[in-house]
């Protein structure tokens, strides 16, 4: 990028792919990227890890089609208390900062949710996500009505036996059900000091007040397991925010779900 180059004319291109069809110097630059926002990464097991995932989202700069952004992604389903769940997992993250603020990441990862939620139509799906930064925590409190946890409900009794299912077979041996977080035994993949800190006026934020009580260990790599219902409503939100967006009109903010709409029935 041409140092001289105005952020505001910075314009990204996305796309969803299958991870399988990635070149080998493709999946170079992803690890690039993720090391230049990442500490302490290691290149075999990034490549690994994304082995284990079904499609990725790819961020290029429109102009010059570097890449500038990506997110992996996985489906499978889950049976929970006796109810059939479908999962939409995101792993790892990241944008280049010059390109913050941009939708392309939301639009593309609401469509892809979109279409999770097409073959499932009035059975439940939700986002599974385990997190170390609040930006991304964020995204999700911004755009679901029913997350957890969160700071202005309890987490209702079937999404804590999702979250504790989920991410006790994910990790059983650093999976605390207790407090919901998930510590390494084995560090690496810290956010950078300076990319993602929580300092100052961050925490008049309810939401990332909340982020920062619930996991004040997030700068060493500890992550926050979270789940967020998608439902059609979800989704047409999402969806609108982005349009709004282009039209330059003021984003409206979900009205948060009462206690008892935590049922994992479809709204």
């Amino acid at each position: 990028m041409n140092e001289t180059t105005p952020i505001s004319r910075l314009r990204l291109r996305g796309r969803i792919a299958k991870v399988r069809d990635l070149s080998d110097s493709h999946r170079q630059d992803l690890f690039v990227l993720f090391a230049r926002y990442y500490e302490d990464v290691r290149q075999p097991k990034f490549l690994a890890d994304l082995a284990g995932k079904s499609h990725i989202i790819l961020l290029h700069d429109a102009a010059n089609g570097r890449l500038q952004g990506f997110s992996t992604l996985q489906v499978w389903y889950t049976d929970v208390d006796g109810v059939k769940a479908k999962i939409v997992f995101t792993g790892d993250t990241v944008v280049d900062q010059a390109y913050w603020g941009q939708r392309d990441l939301q639009k593309l990862f609401t469509d892809f949710l979109g279409r999770a939620k097409l073959t499932r139509p009035f059975g439940p799906v939700y986002w599974f996500l385990m997190t170390k930064g609040y930006r991304t925590y964020l995204t999700m409190a911004k755009n679901f009505f029913e997350f957890y946890p969160c700071h202005f409900v309890p987490t209702p009794p079937f999404e804590q036996s999702l979250i504790r299912t989920l991410a006790g077979n994910a990790y059983p041996d650093e999976f605390n059900a207790d407090t919901g977080l998930i510590a390494y035994k084995v560090t690496g993949g810290q956010v950078r000091h300076g990319v993602a800190d929580i300092t100052g006026d961050l925490l008049n934020d309810p939401h990332i007040r909340f982020f920062s009580e619930k996991n004040p260990d997030y700068a060493d790599g500890t992550e926050l397991v979270c789940v967020g219902k998608v439902t059609w409503q979800v989704l047409t939100h999402s969806f609108g925010k982005v349009i709004r967006k282009k039209l330059g009109l003021r984003a409206l903010q979900p009205t948060p779900a009462p206690a008892l709409m935590g049922s994992p029935a479809e709204s």
